[in-house]
C-alpha cells in the first residue's frame, strides 16, 4: 500500500503542493512553538522575580525578628538593671537603719554603763561618809557588818553587768 498524500482525485501530490498544504500548519506550529517559549521565558522570570520577592521578604522579617528579640532583650536588661538598683537602694538602706540601731544601742548601753558606774561612785562615796562620821555615832546605828554586805552586793551588781553587756569603764 502506498502511504503517500494524495489529492482528493486521489492523485499524488508533490513535494511542492505539500508544502503549500501545510504551510498553514507550520505556521501555526512555528507561532505556537515561539509562544509557548515566550510563556516559558516569561514563567522563568516572573519565578525568578517571585523568589527574589519571597526571598526579600524572608530577610526583612528576619530583620524584624532580631529587631524584635533585640528590643526584648534590651527592655529586660533594663528591667533587669532598675530592678537590681531598687534592691541594691533596699539593702542599703536597711544597712544603714541597722547601723543607725546599734549606734543608738551601743550609745544607750554606754549611757547605762555610765549611770551605773556614777551610782556605785555614789554608793563608794556615800560609803565613806558614813564611815568618817562612824566614830561621831553616838546611839551605835552604823553596822559594820551592813557595810561589807553592801560593798559585796555592789562589787557582785558590777561583775555581772559587765559580763552581759561587755567591760564597763573602771572606776575612779
Amino acid at each position: 500500500m502506498d502511504l503517500r498524500a494524495t489529492g482528493s482525485g486521489g492523485e499524488v501530490l508533490s513535494s511542492q503542493a505539500m508544502g503549500v498544504l501545510f504551510e498553514d500548519v507550520h505556521n501555526q506550529l512555528d507561532h505556537l512553538c515561539a509562544d509557548l517559549e515566550r510563556t516559558r521565558k516569561e514563567i522563568a522570570r516572573n519565578d525568578e522575580h517571585l523568589r527574589q520577592e519571597i526571598e526579600q521578604i524572608d530577610a526583612e522579617l528576619e530583620d524584624e525578628v532580631h529587631d524584635r528579640r533585640d528590643g526584648f532583650d534590651k527592655l529586660h536588661n533594663e528591667f533587669e538593671a532598675f530592678t537590681y538598683h531598687k534592691v541594691e537602694r533596699v539593702v542599703q538602706e536597711l544597712e544603714s537603719c541597722t547601723k543607725e540601731h546599734e549606734i543608738r544601742a551601743g550609745a544607750r548601753m554606754r549611757q547605762l554603763l555610765d549611770t551605773v558606774r556614777e551610782m556605785d561612785l555614789l554608793k563608794l562615796h556615800l560609803t565613806n561618809i558614813s564611815a568618817c562620821w562612824a566614830p561621831f555615832d553616838q546611839e551605835g546605828t552604823f553596822d559594820r557588818r551592813l557595810h561589807r554586805q553592801l560593798l559585796f552586793m555592789r562589787e557582785r551588781r558590777v561583775t555581772q553587768f559587765a559580763s552581759s553587756a561587755g567591760s564597763p569603764r573602771p572606776i575612779q
